[in-house]
């Protein structure tokens, strides 16, 4: 019989996370398989746990594992990974909410004997810019992928195969901070399997709640590219050097490429707080706003590969 676990990483959500269990019980009763709910708490300072617990004390296929600190969610996804025993692993972050009810129904009817690995489809939800600019990111993912097969997607609202996932180690969690994980994993992925053996469903949508803080954005860029970045180009260094990342990442960019990159990060960083203010001129138009949040993330994520090259240097000569 069809089995899935539920994996629901989640880190100081607990409002978030009420409103997804609330969302989820229909429709763990409207599928004729078993579901088991893992709400892992990675960690967090407010009650997610005490959230969880209500609901596994209510509901039999509601559970919690309790992460004694914070292992960021490429730890958090295994924990709850590990925890369950199921053949299907659906990994649901706690700011994506399904459409429906049906939609456990929807993706077992995608299923063929040959899937391993599974995405449903990003609708970002807010009134505010970022809300715009992830609905245009998902959209340009969409197309790469209906044009030419790029598996370029998150893992926010995503099932895999046990077995597979299994066979390439898990996430890593060599990642703590911000970024690269769900690339890491795709990629051991694609690598592994058929690109045939997975089902992009544009018809099953996630609604995912859109960064609301221009500053949290930008801070994730920089930890990105003060972290995760160096540990991705470590594990897969010609993937990492054909991506769009390294165009603008200090140690890897050509000697050519350096002193604008610097100048990027000189100019572009001290007046943020400046330019963050034309991404919610509405009068502006969307594209010019859009490319103007671009060149802001690449000034952060430059200015964390630069931190994170003048760290190592440091430390070598220590």
């Amino acid at each position: 019989m069809f089995e899935l676990d539920i994996v629901i990483p989640v880190y100081n959500g607990a409002e978030e996370l009420n409103c997804l269990l609330e969302k989820l019980l229909p429709a763990v009763r409207n599928v004729f398989f078993p579901v088991t709910v893992i709400v892992v708490d990675d960690g967090s300072g407010d009650n997610s746990s005490e959230v969880a617990n209500k609901w596994s004390s209510h509901y039999d296929r509601f559970r919690l594992v309790r992460c004694r600190v914070n292992m960021g969610r490429a730890g958090a996804c295994n924990a709850g990974i590990r925890a369950g025993h199921s053949p299907w692993v659906f990994i649901l972050d706690v700011d994506c909410q399904p459409a429906d009810s049906d939609f456990l129904q929807r993706f077992f009817d995608k299923l063929k004997s040959s899937t391993i690995l599974y995405s449903g489809q990003l609708v970002a939800t807010g009134d505010g810019f970022w809300a715009g600019y992830s609905q245009k990111v998902y959209e340009q993912r969409c197309e790469s992928y209906k044009n030419r097969g790029s598996i370029e997607f998150t893992t926010a609202c995503f099932a895999c195969r046990r077995d597979a996932i299994e066979s390439v180690g898990l996430f890593s969690e060599e990642y703590r901070k911000y970024g690269f994980e769900d690339r890491d994993l795709l990629f051991r992925l694609t690598e592994l399997y058929d690109s045939d053996s997975f089902v992009i469903d544009f018809d099953n949508i996630f609604y995912h709640a859109a960064e609301k803080s221009t500053y949290n954005v930008l801070k994730k860029m920089f930890d990105a590219g003060s972290d995760s970045s160096a540990i991705f180009k470590k594990r897969f260094p010609e993937v990492y050097k054909a991506s769009q990342y390294a165009r603008v990442d200090y140690e890897t960019a050509s000697w050519m490429s350096k002193f604008p990159l610097f100048c990027l990060v000189l100019v572009v960083v001290p007046l943020s707080k400046w330019i963050i203010r034309f991404l919610e001129y509405r009068w502006l138009p969307f594209n010019i706003r859009y490319q103007i949040a671009r060149g802001l993330q690449a000034a952060y994520y430059c200015k964390g590969t630069y931190s994170r090259m003048r760290t190592q240097r440091t430390n070598s000569l220590e």
